[in-house]
């Protein structure tokens, strides 16, 4: 939408206001925003400012030299050529980002509020989208399913703002519909594991297994209390086996299971391990179900491997030979590519649904892009009869993703927050009587933090 702005005289203390943003290299944009002027505008009175010799503020020398205007846009008006003309010994202007050009507070506040306009607007299109999947006398109570995966906690790239903004989002989905009962499958890659690869004990922040499990239970726990802030419905917790939870060969899933539940504190949280593959019913009443797998295998061209495919395709004909028709598999929901996907029709009849990972990608550098993360719920409102909703696709705001893709310091906060966790995990141990207190260190060892 195009603002209109007055035309309008101009006065001393905008001269004063425009000299000061210019010596501050403020952009022409960002000055006509303050000013309520248009850029235009914005040049043709600096050039009346420069032919005005009463004037006394001294412009800077980049409005009198081509290509010097505020961040480098754009191209200034030459009215002296020995000006305009470059030495050998200049040294180059210092780059807009550099610490010596400190941002006005006017823009920076402005630009703050813009950021929290964006963000309150990506909110509400997302509540508006969820909204539109039912009537909202029809879309309350029931139950909702969670799909989350490829975690990767003790990562140094595991994406820690992606993960805080998903699990926000699914805080607005419960809020929104109101479920009797919470379903949240997940566990599959929770933590990184040791030895599953070649060199990866250095991108691991911690190659101590235990030390991880302790750090994926304290998330479990963290993520369980950030839904009972909004809902005090039942969970029930379904973990399943990746192909991370190993070291060096050995699994280690069914003990990382028991540190989520030893960690757990919540009455109302039913824990149960699922192993490798899990038959579960999306609906809240009468028969959805679906195939919950890990997955295993690669592809550059979908978001499943073609071997796990075909064996899935085996798989359904086995098992599907021994239902009833009514208890056929609907849609089968995966992991493991961090690519995530809803809803493509393979076969006739069943849809393929496929989580993201919150893992940074650092092999671009040989042709592996960076694939969409996120989570998938199902949402089964109250006397649905066999069926649910539309699939809901969360993913990050699309700001904080591009950020901590190009964050450089992300190892580091992997780091603070690995060590905070297990600090947690022990003061948690130690207060419910499980760890013993260090008392065998004496007084030598008080206040030794």
């Amino acid at each position: 939408m195009m603002v209109s702005r007055e035309r309008k005289s101009w006065d001393s203390k905008e001269d004063d206001c425009l000299v000061e943003l210019l010596n501050k290299d403020v952009s022409y944009d960002t000055i006509a925003d303050i000013l309520g002027r248009t850029t235009m505008a914005i040049g043709k009175r600096i050039g009346a400012l420069k032919e005005d010799s009463k004037y006394s503020p001294q412009l800077p020398e980049h409005c009198f030299r081509r290509g010097r205007k505020p961040n480098g846009t754009g191209s200034g008006v030459v009215e002296d050529k020995e000006l305009a003309e470059e030495k050998p010994d200049e040294p180059p202007p210092p780059r807009p980002d550099s610490p010596a050009r400190a941002i006005p507070e006017e823009v920076q506040a402005l630009e703050d509020r813009v950021r929290e306009l964006e963000a309150e607007k990506g909110v509400l299109v997302q509540q508006l989208t969820w909204a539109q999947h039912a009537r909202s006398e029809e879309r309350t109570g029931g139950i909702i399913t969670l799909r989350r995966s490829d975690d990767h906690h003790g990562d140094k790239n595991h994406m820690l703002s992606c993960a805080k903004s998903l699990e926000g989002k699914f805080c607005v989905l419960v809020e929104q519909y109101k479920p009797d009962r919470i379903r949240i499958i997940a566990g599959d890659d929770w933590i990184v594991g040791s030895g599953i690869y070649k060199e990866q004990d250095s991108d691991s922040v911690n190659s101590d297994v235990s030390d991880q499990m302790a750090v994926g239970a304290m998330k479990a726990r963290d993520f369980v209390a950030s839904i009972r802030s909004v809902s005090d419905a039942p969970i029930e917790w379904l973990h399943l086996r990746g192909n991370h939870e190993f070291a060096r060969g050995i699994s280690i899933s069914r003990e990382l299971f028991l540190y989520m539940r030893s960690a757990s504190e919540d009455l109302g949280v039913q824990w149960v391990f699922s192993g490798d593959s899990i038959t579960c019913n999306l609906a809240d009443k009468g028969i959805y179900n679906v195939l919950v797998k890990h997955g295993y295998g690669y592809s550059k061209h979908s978001p499943n491997s073609p071997g796990f495919i075909e064996s899935i395709k085996d798989e359904l004909i086995v098992k599907q030979s021994r239902m009833m028709p009514e208890e056929t598999y609907r849609r089968i929901i995966s992991g493991h590519t961090h690519w995530m996907s809803v809803g493509i029709e393979r076969q006739l009849g069943v849809h393929w649904d496929t989580t993201g990972g919150l893992q940074k990608n650092t092999r671009v550098r040989i042709g592996d892009n960076q694939r969409p993360p996120g989570w998938i719920a199902y949402v089964s409102p109250k006397d649905m009869e066999s069926n649910i909703l539309s699939p809901i696709g969360l993913t990050p705001d699309q700001d904080v993703l591009l950020r901590e893709i190009e964050d450089q310091n992300l190892d580091a906060s992997n780091l603070r927050d690995f060590a905070d966790c297990q600090v947690r995990y022990g003061e948690l141990m130690e207060g419910n009587g499980t760890f013993g207190p260090p008392s065998s260190f004496g007084k030598n060892n008080s206040g030794r933090y």
